[in-house]
């Protein structure tokens, strides 16, 4: 990768993943992945782009099914080219009946790629550093819920409950009087105003 191209304002760091459906073949797929290679680096009457990081993920299963297939075949690019060709790769890319899935990002000016393998190395150097809870079975312990405060004894709890109902309700007998009251203040000021229309 030159450094011009990075340099230029008009030029900005992207990354495709695509999925090929695997039903085509390996040889078929190969040729599928040149193809987009050279859609992105192919030099013509203007530059297109320059791919400076490729990571092969290889064929993985899908989360889901896509046109009734459960598996794919991933490939990453990171590239860097102008703006305005995204949509026409992203077209391109759409149309082809070989390629189940496809996303292109724009990746920040200090990305620095990484493949799946190393990905997956310091994923599991993080599992390994983190201490382990194990339950009685070896497996992990569920989570529990937090303590609850002392117990309330129950008689206690009766005789507060029957003292703070009588004077609720009388409370709110005395908040709907009022505010009934105040609606109908409210109501009569509106319809009194000169300034309305009906």
């Amino acid at each position: 990768m030159s450094n011009n191209s990075v340099l230029n304002e008009d030029v900005k760091k992207y990354e495709l993943m695509l999925i090929v459906d695997p039903e085509i073949g390996l040889d078929s797929i190969k040729k599928r992945l040149d193809d987009v290679t050279k859609m992105i680096t192919k030099k013509g009457k203007e530059a297109k782009g320059e791919i400076f990081f490729q990571d092969d993920w290889g064929m993985r299963d899908l989360s889901y099914s896509i046109k009734k297939r459960t598996k794919g075949y991933y490939m990453v690019f990171d590239f860097t080219c102008e703006p305005a060709l995204i949509k026409d790769f992203d077209r391109t890319l759409r149309l082809e009946n070989d390629v189940l899935r496809h996303m292109i990002i724009t990746l920040p000016f200090a990305y620095e790629p990484k493949s799946l393998a190393v990905m997956m190395e310091e994923a599991a150097k993080e599992e390994a550093l983190k201490p382990p809870r194990e339950d009685k079975k070896g497996g992990r312990a569920p989570m529990r819920p937090a303590p609850v405060a002392a117990p309330v004894k129950k008689e206690e709890k009766a005789e507060v409950k029957v003292e703070k109902k009588a004077p609720a309700k009388k409370e709110k007998e005395e908040k709907k009087e009022t505010s009934m009251e105040e609606v109908d203040a409210k109501l009569k000021s509106i319809i009194d105003n000169p300034d309305l229309n009906f």
